[in-house]
């Protein structure tokens, strides 16, 4: 009796063992704190840059934006990543990023150089988010950097089921950002949400891929707060649509 019992435990065992090790993979892991983690190819790294110009440079009030996005995507990926510094929209150097992030203190321009070493980033399959606030000097120089390198391109308000609001972390459209008081909210399911008639996200698109973005949102000063959490999430959706589309 004992050595049919031992026999049926057996074999349970084995068939149990068996149907595990037949899971198909999965992509993701759940790490002891909860936190779902994204997973690839081990060896894979992502360098990501705020860009400087000959008259452009990132708001040196927020010395830690980039760092809190890159700490976001090792909190919520697998992927391992790093920082580039100086990166300059009139070097080669661009070509060699996924994304491009660009933002500014002040208002500004670009050189010609610049702005053709930046179209043909763009051409060749770069990706640029542009990012500033509305209404201000800095934000206003965004938006013509935008036209300037795609070449007057018509910008499109980007739709809420866009990737870059999907994908890893779903969003409600574009999350709040760092806009000037007074703007139109629009209340929609507990989540504050700006209407179209207030600020969008405006892109660019090439041959029906998302080429270049423009935010009057100011997310490179939420980025600095590390408990800007939504907001750090939509900046590991751009990194992920960058290097994944």
């Amino acid at each position: 009796m004992h050595h049919w019992i031992l026999s049926f435990s057996i074999m349970v065992f084995i068939l149990f063992s068996g149907s595990v090790l037949a899971q198909p993979a999965d992509n993701s892991a759940r790490r002891s704190d909860g936190i779902e983690r994204i997973k690839v190819a081990p060896g894979r790294e992502i360098k990501i840059a705020v860009a400087w110009g000959d008259r452009l440079q990132p708001p040196s009030r927020y010395p830690r934006s980039i760092i809190n996005l890159r700490d976001a995507m090792m909190k919520w990926t697998e992927i391992p990543v790093s920082i580039e510094s100086q990166v300059r929209l009139g070097s080669p150097d661009i070509h060699k990023l996924s994304i491009l992030f660009i933002s500014a203190g002040d208002q500004f321009d670009l050189t010609e150089t610049e702005k053709r070493n930046v179209r043909e980033y763009i051409e060749n399959g770069g990706f640029v988010f542009a990012d500033g606030v509305l209404h201000s000097a800095a934000g206003v120089s965004v938006r013509q950097l935008v036209r300037d390198v795609t070449g007057n391109k018509r910008m499109e308000l980007i739709p809420s089921d866009h990737p870059i609001f999907q994908v890893p972390f779903q969003l409600d459209g574009p999350p709040r950002g760092s806009e000037a008081d007074g703007q139109v909210i629009n209340e929609t399911s507990g989540a504050r949400v700006l209407t179209e008639e207030a600020v969008g996200i405006q892109g660019v698109f090439i041959n029906g891929r998302l080429a270049a973005v423009y935010s009057p949102k100011g997310y490179y000063a939420r980025w600095n707060d590390g408990s800007s959490v939504t907001q750090l999430k939509f900046g590991v959706n751009l990194i992920m649509y960058a290097v994944g589309r």
